[in-house]
Parts: C-alpha cells; structure tokens; sequence
C-alpha cells in the first residue's frame, strides 16, 4: 500500500465506497462528497473513540492517543476552546513573519 497508495484506494473507491473495515472496526469512506457530508453533519462526531482495549493492545494505540487530544479532531465545545488558543497565533501576518 505504501509504494502505491491510489491502487488500494482504487479498489475500495468503485466497488464499496463506504466501506467497514472489521481489521479496524472502523467506517472507511473514499469519496470527497460523502466524507464532506459526514464532516458537516452535526450528528456524527469527529471524535475518535480511544478506549481501554485501544491503549493496551493496539498497535495504533499512540497515533490514536495524539489524534484524540488534537484540536483537528475535537467537537466543540473542546474545538471552540482550543481553537481559540492558538487562532491569534496562526493568522497570515504572523505565519508571514516567520
């Protein structure tokens, strides 16, 4: 998958766009126009769920562990929050000056 991530992706995008993973137990989705409406839809949360089973056995337990506590990730009102923390920081004029 690595040396040629769009044949896999391929695979998963024509036949089964939305797609369950049981190796994950995750919802896969391939196409911009569904994952867009997921993104906007107030009823699902961009949260991932980081629980017990996840931090002793998962081989992804550390990226689970960083993307559960990121601001990219997080529903208000922890996004609102957190997000109001750095927006002084990353605006064009101080982005522009480093």
């Amino acid at each position: 998958m690595l040396d040629d991530p769009y044949a896999h992706y391929a695979l998963l995008l024509e036949p089964d766009p939305v797609h369950y993973a049981d190796q994950i137990g995750r919802w896969i989705l391939t196409r911009h126009d569904d994952v867009e409406r997921i993104l906007r839809d107030p009823r699902f949360s961009s949260v991932i769920t980081f629980d017990a089973a996840a931090a002793t056995g998962d081989p992804l337990r550390y990226p689970y562990a960083f993307v559960h506590s990121s601001l990219v990730f997080a529903d208000p009102p922890s996004h609102t929050r957190l997000r109001r923390l750095v927006s002084r920081t990353f605006t064009l004029a101080a982005m522009s000056s480093g």
